[in-house]
């Protein structure tokens, strides 16, 4: 099946996939009968040669004629560089990912291209990683378990005052956890763009930001997605900490929730369903007198309300899922698993590792211990 992809590969997966190095302008890439080609500058020819030796480059200019086009205006002589790629290599009709620009659509189908949308197809090629992909990916876990000795050691270091948590004489606040968290992680060849360090009835928010002074005994989550900078891949894990005696329905949650996450771990291989994992866990907490997505409480985010893990790589949520739809996994899979207890107004407890499907099982990539208590993470 031919395909084409028209981004960059900063902003799209589907083609950093498959040219993977860092180009910030668009280009037109493609696919006919396997053989791969793509319409590019000068300016990044040799970034894209080095990347993908194989593939055959159109070059603006002397193999497409836009300074014959430049009068027409920029992007009219852009899009047509575009058409003019595809006559080249006889393509006459392509599967395309969802995120296809709309104007290069138009264009290419009013000049007799027939394109259609295949998401699955895009989202396949992907869940096989590269084996520079992989080593991104393990080159980010140990940037998020940096992050995550670094928050833990600041709150282990941590002297209660008045109930507050204080470190050097002030106190230990989620923001400046969080600084200390980003410079942990990027000083391991990592990007910490988004991240959450949570305290208290923040953590019940799942994604939501956490902010002010942590108190003694409250559950913080640090929650970590750094991005390789060399690979562009991502990993995703988090960790539940409490500084001091932790509430008993905390500390009852946490072992409830280290319980899910290893008996689902215990069932990671190819051909079981994410779906089925999700189930189990779902049956498991329902069996706890907790609420699901199948029995929902009374707000959205109460009791088990999420998925139990997604797929990572190129991006920080994608295939294959690990919910109520979750799809069969296949070797060479990356995924996390992820139980999340919570109670609006009270707190919450995660616990997020990283896992390589392989051929009869699954590999840990993160393997930090579990423990609420911070000074026990090694």
């Amino acid at each position: 099946m031919d395909v084409l992809i028209d981004a960059d590969t900063i902003r799209s997966p589907e083609l950093r996939h498959e040219v993977p190095t860092a180009i910030v302008d668009p280009f037109l890439y493609g696919e006919r009968d396997g053989a791969a080609f793509a319409a590019t500058s000068a300016l990044d020819a040799a970034s894209i040669a080095q990347a993908r030796p194989d593939l055959q480059q159109l070059d603006l200019f002397t193999d497409l004629g836009l300074n014959d086009l430049i009068p027409s205006g920029r992007e009219a002589a852009l899009l047509e560089i575009r058409l003019r790629a595809c006559r080249a290599m006889g393509i006459t009709k392509a599967a395309v990912p969802p995120s296809f620009p709309l104007a290069t659509a138009e264009h290419l189908r009013a000049g007799g291209i027939e394109l259609h949308v295949d998401r699955e197809l895009f989202s396949t090629r992907r869940r096989s990683k590269t084996p520079a992909e992989l080593r991104g990916i393990w080159r980010a876990t140990k940037a998020a378990e940096a992050g995550l000795k670094a928050a833990a050691q600041a709150l282990d270091e941590a002297e209660a005052r008045d109930g507050i948590l204080h470190r050097d004489g002030e106190p230990l606040t989620c923001e400046r956890v969080s600084d200390l968290v980003r410079q942990a992680a990027e000083s391991h060849g990592a990007a910490l763009a988004t991240f959450h360090v949570a305290r208290g009835p923040q953590t019940a928010t799942g994604h939501g930001p956490g902010t002010g002074p942590i108190a003694q005994g409250e559950p913080v989550i640090v929650d970590l997605a750094p991005q390789d900078r060399e690979s562009a891949c991502f990993s995703d894990i988090a960790r539940t900490f409490v500084a001091g005696e932790p509430d008993p329905e905390i500390a009852h949650w946490h072992a409830l929730v280290l319980e899910a996450h290893a008996q689902a771990i215990a069932n990671v291989r190819p051909g079981v369903r994410g779906s089925d994992l999700w189930n189990a866990a779902a049956d498991f907490f329902e069996q706890h007198g907790f609420h699901t997505q199948r029995k929902p409480g009374e707000t959205v985010m109460e009791g088990f309300p999420t998925a139990l893990g997604h797929g990572v790589g190129l991006e920080i949520h994608e295939d294959p899922g690990v919910g109520r739809t979750g799809t069969e996994f296949a070797p060479g899979d990356v995924i996390t698993i992820e139980p999340f207890l919570c109670r609006p107004g009270f707190g919450a407890v995660q616990v997020e590792d990283l896992l390589l499907v392989t051929a009869d099982g699954a590999e840990r990539i993160s393997s930090l211990t579990t423990g609420l208590a911070p000074g026990d993470l090694s």
